[in-house]
């Protein structure tokens, strides 16, 4: 059985646009915003180790806080956004020559982010490895450093914009550039706002008729009536006044531009509609006056925000801190990562929360499924949390007591 056979005659899939059409496309301030406003949600709170010692713990953050581990989730999932994919080197103390050979229990002394230069090798086609259908190996030759042969285990993947196993296969084992999505809305949009530049600049044309101004014929009339035209202009702006002669007129022409904030609304709708991303986190726009059809486009983005943590980081980083614990303990503790709420809470939405969480444990010591020396532990030692650490001994399991329900 070959798993590359499968689509050895399959049309391969080519990107839309080129790695140096989508880094010049990240400068337009639009789709700077679509690339840029996810990544920022989703490590700006950065992330959270639960249930585990606190010993442990306190020792792991500061490993990863040597490795600059948050800054290095930014800049890779930024670059898997424009590119598509993006690649975290685990660099441990051995020898470079031995990154062909699975990653051990080595010291972990830092990670290196790569993007360009970055080549698979074989796939692996063994049914058994939970590698199964992907590259075996990659080579990494950028900036003057070269990787060759790495073991897959010293990779962590930062992927793009989801693409089906098949389609992954068909486009190198490379993810999609979320820019590919929004490329041309976004195109449109700018080209629309360069087009009614002009028209703004011209909106509102001050018209100034002078009495026989056709007549003058003399150089010093003529500088006099600059100095005037410039004392006009002046006197209006600094003071809102406009000196006139007898005989002038003045005249404000303004052009009539309805319609065109209808038009623009259809270009920014559709570059909100290809990213996924409401207007008001693009463009800073009160969707639907913050009704309920707003709120639900923003519950839905943050939604997408948290969805996309656990698909894009949460591998990366229970492969780094697993790294660090096998080199410090010699196994990995049990543990979990917890992404902070992205969206902050008001006092009375915190309150609601609080509340609706306090409810649900009586519940469940009632019910005998926990003590309340756990929920005392997990919702106020250190930060008010739902996730219940379970304590040994804090219930006599042999002796359950008969469950009191609420009548």
């Amino acid at each position: 059985f070959s798993f590359k056979a499968s689509y050895e005659n399959a049309t391969i899939y080519t990107p839309k646009y080129s790695d140096i059409a989508l880094r010049n496309a990240y400068k337009d301030p639009t789709i700077k915003t679509v690339v840029d406003c996810v990544v920022k949600d989703g490590t700006k709170k950065g992330f959270e180790i639960e249930n585990l010692d606190s010993d442990i713990v306190e020792l792991v953050q500061e490993k990863l806080k040597n490795i600059n581990i948050n800054e290095k989730l930014h800049d890779a999932w930024t670059d898997s956004r424009i590119l598509g994919q993006s690649y975290i080197l685990l660099i441990t103390n051995e020898d470079i020559a031995n990154y062909s050979e699975e990653l051990g229990g080595e010291d972990l002394i830092n990670i290196l982010v790569f993007t360009e230069g970055v080549t698979h090798g074989p796939i692996e086609e063994d049914l058994k490895s939970s590698n199964f259908g992907m590259p075996k190996s990659y080579s990494i030759i950028d900036s003057g450093v070269n990787f060759f042969n790495i073991h897959y285990t010293r990779i962590c993947r930062i992927d793009g914009a989801y693409l089906t196993k098949r389609d992954l296969i068909l486009n190198n084992y490379r993810y999609e550039s979320v820019i590919s999505k929004v490329y041309r809305s976004a195109s449109q949009l700018g080209l629309g706002r360069r087009a009614i530049a002009p028209l703004i600049n011209a909106f509102n044309t001050k018209i100034l008729k002078l009495q026989d101004l056709m007549d003058i014929q003399d150089i010093e009339t003529e500088e006099n009536l600059k100095k005037r035209l410039i004392l006009t202009q002046r006197s209006q702006e600094e003071h809102n006044i406009i000196f006139l002669g007898e005989d002038d007129e003045y005249e404000n022409n303004t052009i009539n531009l309805s319609g065109i904030d209808n038009a623009m609304g259809i270009l920014s709708n559709a570059v909100a509609g290809d990213s996924g991303i409401p207007n008001a986190i693009l463009f800073g726009e009160n969707v639907a006056g913050m009704n309920a059809t707003g709120n639900l486009e923003l519950e839905m983005y943050y939604k997408g925000v948290k969805q996309d943590q656990s698909r894009v980081l949460l591998k990366c980083i229970t492969t780094i801190i697993n790294q660090i614990m096998k080199y410090e303990y010699g196994k990995i503790h049990g543990y979990d990562i917890v992404f902070p709420p992205i969206k902050e809470l008001s006092d009375i939405e915190e309150a609601d929360y609080r509340l609706k969480v306090t409810s649900s444990m009586e519940k469940y010591i009632d019910l005998g499924v926990i003590s309340s020396e756990e929920v005392r532990a997990s919702l106020f030692e250190n930060k008010f949390s739902q996730n219940i650490k379970l304590i040994e001994g804090s219930l006599d399991l042999e002796e359950m007591p008969e469950p009191k329900l609420k009548e």
